[in-house]
């Protein structure tokens, strides 16, 4: 492979957005009597959150009144409180000044809107890494669909055995996979519990994993193309 270029994703692996809006909703379901499993939680990770409804899931676990509005905004809250302090996640920031360096292009690649991610890039001082953002807001379906790194591709004007995803999810993974790219998996404190098999690398540190190790890896990759979403 010849590689020009990385696209990552942005909750739960450029940040790990993930692990404070669980412990926001686990909060709220216990104070509430009830508990919200990980394998429920973990429906909606790296694709839309209309994937699971935490109301209408603690409205059939409790027997006390629910409003539902009030324990939205809570949630909001607590968990923009709690992501308000989390960092780029351990060796992202190395990586990103080692494609850099390399004059690698980067992408980002988000089912999430694209308020959220560039305001988290802001605020994470990463904005200027990244070449292209692609969000939601850009197309009509989010990961696992491949749409939003074709999307990252035609933008970067690279094919597919150009580029390397970095994803820390299921779906995310098989939206890569179905684009036909080659994708590392790093998960966080929640994915680490999932079945990321379908990555061709899983690395659960990049603390002790440089880039031109990852690189080389990739040599001569070639894609399944079993993936592929045609």
């Amino acid at each position: 492979m010849n590689i020009q270029a990385l696209i990552f994703d942005f909750d739960g692996l450029l940040v790990d957005t993930e692990t404070p809006q669980l412990t926001a909703w686990q909060n709220i379901y216990r104070a509430h009597g009830a508990r919200l499993l990980l394998e429920e939680w973990v429906k909606c990770l790296g694709t839309s959150a209309d994937a699971f409804d935490p109301i209408r899931d603690l409205h059939s676990k409790t027997p006390l009144p629910i409003d539902g509005e009030r324990l939205r905004a809570e949630f909001k809250a607590r968990s923009i409180e709690a992501i308000q302090k989390e960092n780029l996640r351990p060796g992202i920031e190395t990586l990103l000044e080692q494609a850099r360096q390399r004059n690698l292009r980067m992408a980002v690649a988000s089912s999430s809107n694209r308020t959220w991610v560039e305001s988290g890039l802001n605020r994470l001082h990463a904005a200027d890494y990244f070449d292209v953002i692609c969000t939601s807001n850009d197309v009509t379906r989010v990961k696992p669909d491949p749409e939003l790194f074709l999307l990252a591709l035609d933008r970067l004007g690279i094919d597919s055995n150009e580029a390397i995803v970095f994803e820390d999810s299921p779906m995310g993974i098989q939206a890569a996979k179905s684009a036909n790219l080659a994708c590392v998996a790093y998960p966080n404190a929640i994915s680490v519990h999932l079945d990321l098999r379908q990555a061709d690398l899983v690395i659960p540190s990049l603390v002790d994993y440089p880039l031109v190790k990852i690189l080389q890896v990739f040599d001569g990759y070639r894609p399944d193309l079993s993936h592929s979403s045609d």
